[in-house]
């Protein structure tokens, strides 16, 4: 596992530019961590095993404002980054009544040791990004984690296609959230989960370490599953984000 490098940044091309993104379920890559059985390859595949789409779209909006991003280089099914040490589905040992041949009896060395050879390594990538962008611009800028879901979740069919999921800066979530609806998505706050519950552990760890303003993103996966879908997403997305960005970086949309 130590020769594995579980991120990859992508810096910016504008020093000052108003975004810094995050992937935390950007791949399903098991190879060399741990060693699943023929069995467990379906859910590795699946919503279980990482984010399908969260990485195009991350990079088509980091593209757009030439801003830095961090992807995950592990399958959230070895060790989920937007976990907290401790929570319950940190490491994930039955997916839908599947229990995974590589994480079915774990022990806690073996968590100990995932956690610092790729959560740690992870996040300490993003602390490194956050600080760079400090170091080469005094402009305010907004932390924001990209990941999806899928439409059909446990045999229920979702409807939603775009959260915008916040504990903190909830006039900017709010008017975000307004702008993606006027775009023609069927959105919503704090869903399919909430981030008052600890399912934005990654943006808020960062957000408040370094004082930045942070939020996460939750879009439906069928909505990213071609280049021309993921092309639509992203422009769509910005025309929403701009104006809401504009405002929060200039003051006008405080901390609530």
């Amino acid at each position: 596992m130590s020769k594995h490098l579980p991120f990859v940044v992508e810096p910016a091309t504008n020093p000052s530019a108003p975004l810094l993104l995050t992937c935390e379920h950007a791949t399903n890559l098991t190879e060399g961590l741990v060693e699943p059985r023929s069995e467990d390859l379906p859910w590795l595949q699946m919503h279980w095993g990482w984010d399908p789409g969260a990485e195009p779209l991350t990079r088509a909006i980091a593209e757009h404002f030439q801003a830095t991003a961090v992807y995950s280089r592990f399958s959230r099914l070895v060790i989920d980054p937007n976990r907290k040490r401790g929570a319950e589905d940190l490491v994930r040992r039955v997916t839908e009544g599947h229990a995974l041949s590589f994480n079915e009896g774990i022990t806690d060395a073996e968590i100990d040791r995932r956690w610092e050879s790729l959560h740690v390594p992870f996040h300490d990538a993003i602390d490194e990004a956050v600080r760079t962008r400090k170091e080469q611009s005094p402009e305010p800028f907004l932390l924001m984690s990209v990941h999806t879901f899928t439409k059909s979740y446990m045999g229920q069919e979702r409807a939603l296609e775009f959260g915008v999921l916040f504990d903190d800066y909830a006039v900017f979530a709010e008017e975000l959230e307004r702008g993606v609806s006027a775009r023609g998505f069927n959105s919503g706050l704090n869903v399919p989960y909430s981030g008052a519950n600890g399912m934005m552990y990654s943006p808020h760890r960062h957000g408040i370490r370094h004082d930045v303003p942070y939020i996460e993103l939750e879009v439906r996966q069928d909505l990213l599953d071609t280049p021309e879908k993921v092309e639509d997403v992203a422009s769509r997305f910005i025309t929403a984000l701009e104006p809401a960005l504009a405002r929060l970086l200039q003051g006008r949309a405080l901390p609530s």
